[in-house]
């Protein structure tokens, strides 16, 4: 019996494809082996003119360096292929780049953008050091959700569409988003990122601007992250109904935050809560507040059938 050792070897990592795919996702899992090589011209060989490379990465992100990659090149008809399998499930590993090979047309700086975009609206935990997050990355992002890309080409912009189509569920850490650098945060945030601690806060901090709702014209799931360890990131659900009334797609959000705190006192708070009910029945929203079997109280909202 051979003993086999899993390492969390640094990429990139090349696989070919002899079609052109369009991706709609940039931070992925990899639900089965994936095949790669560590060596661009072996993924060459698996694409004809009409095909792609896929350079993945396991940086960008806090988790990146805990995916197993085994490097299968020992026990291999053709050791020469240098290959490594990349094995996923819970870890996600980063889509760098594409490479055309008809144009001979590398895209990777266009997928920098697009994965920190994906990255935050799911959650995860942009590492902006190991990135060098920059005013360019912001520009691109901010001319894609503008719809101003009329002088980029076919490819990208059938990216952009197919991730912003098939975009059902965001996931919103906000201890997590205020990490990052204050423009890229505002192209999702109302008015940006603070902490706070009361039940009922009375500005518009820490609130998603409602455009969200145009550029993800199939979003049915929203999932909002209060808190993080200690630190805390309230807001107003009065603002919040405003916002959520503005689009008719979504079917459930949720707003996590740590057990007894500001979601719990805001429930504890008979008056207010039973204002905020009434203010939610009105335009046909059901909310309540739920405590999971994790560390999180949760208030749900969901439209009335």
């Amino acid at each position: 019996m051979i003993s086999v050792k899993m390492v969390n070897e640094a990429g990139p990592f090349y696989s070919g494809l002899n079609v052109e795919l369009i991706v709609s996702s940039f931070l992925m899992r990899c639900y089965s082996p994936t095949s790669s090589s560590k060596h661009l011209e072996i993924a060459t060989r698996f694409s004809d003119e009409e095909g792609i490379i896929i350079q993945f990465n396991n940086t960008g992100h806090q988790y990146a360096h805990r995916l197993p990659i085994f490097n299968c090149s020992f026990i291999s008809t053709f050791p020469e292929e240098d290959e490594r399998l990349i094995f996923g499930g819970s870890d996600l590993i980063r889509i760098e780049g594409i490479r055309l090979i008809q144009t001979c047309t590398n895209y990777q700086t266009f997928f920098k953008c697009l994965f920190i975009f994906d990255s935050i609206l799911n959650g995860a935990s942009v590492n902006a050091d190991d990135l060098n997050i920059c005013d360019v990355d912001y520009k691109i992002l901010n001319k894609l959700i503008s719809v101003s890309y009329s002088k980029m080409d076919e490819y990208l912009i059938n990216t952009w569409n197919k991730f912003i189509i098939q975009k059902q569920t965001i996931i919103i850490n906000l201890d997590k988003l205020s990490r990052l650098p204050s423009n890229i945060s505002s192209l999702i945030m109302q008015s940006g990122i603070k902490k706070r601690y009361e039940a009922l806060p009375p500005d518009s901090f820490n609130l998603f601007d409602s455009s969200l709702f145009s550029i993800f014209s199939n979003l049915k799931t929203i999932i909002i992250y209060t808190t993080w360890f200690d630190n805390l990131y309230s807001f107003n659900l009065y603002s919040f109904l405003s916002i959520i009334n503005k689009s008719s797609t979504w079917t459930k959000i949720r707003i996590l935050a740590k057990r007894g705190t500001w979601i719990l006192a805001l429930f504890d708070n008979k008056k207010e809560w039973r204002s905020i009910l009434s203010a939610y029945d009105e335009t046909k929203l059901n909310i309540k507040m739920e405590t999971t079997k994790t560390v999180y109280d949760c208030v749900f909202i969901s439209r009335v059938a």
